[in-house]
């Protein structure tokens, strides 16, 4: 099996409803491989003189797609003219349809591996507690565990 292709699409307007100018650039976060093909080239596109964004990218949920655990997403830049610059991360589904709406696509939350970072030993020889970061709450925590989650 092959990947899946999906066109994306957008109408970006302004407040006025004028149509907006600008690019967005759409980036896969690691390479993605399914069959022969890798994925892992940023594709950035201008939009049209009607405000409108069309992008061709393959979908990261194909079943054959490597690394499936985590999955790879997709970081969307919008550096619209005139406004902020926008950064999210977003998951293209094979099974939607041809063609989605970009707006349509649900932000996805960055990972935030839980790691212990700093085993400790103690002077008796016994294990020392440890220190994890990360967004979700440790598994197991032993009594005296540090556990800090990022904002």
């Amino acid at each position: 099996m092959a990947f899946t292709y999906v066109t994306l699409v957008r109408r970006y307007l302004l407040p006025s409803g004028a149509p907006a100018t600008g690019k967005v650039r759409i980036t896969p976060t690691q390479p993605m491989v399914n069959a022969n093909t890798t994925v892992a080239a940023p594709v950035e596109t201008v939009l049209d003189v009607e405000g409108d964004l069309t992008v061709l990218v393959a979908a990261n949920t194909d079943p054959e797609t490597l690394p499936a655990d985590p999955r790879v997403a997709y970081r969307v830049v919008e550096d619209i003219t005139g406004q902020a610059r926008r950064s999210y991360l977003i998951e293209v589904p094979h099974d939607a349809g041809d063609e989605i709406d970009l707006s349509s696509l649900a932000e996805l939350q960055p990972a935030s591996p839980l790691v212990p970072v700093a085993p400790v030993v103690n002077t008796d020889g016994d294990p020392g507690r440890r220190i994890f970061v990360g967004s979700n709450a440790p598994a197991s925590p032993t009594v005296g565990d540090v556990w800090i989650s990022p904002v």
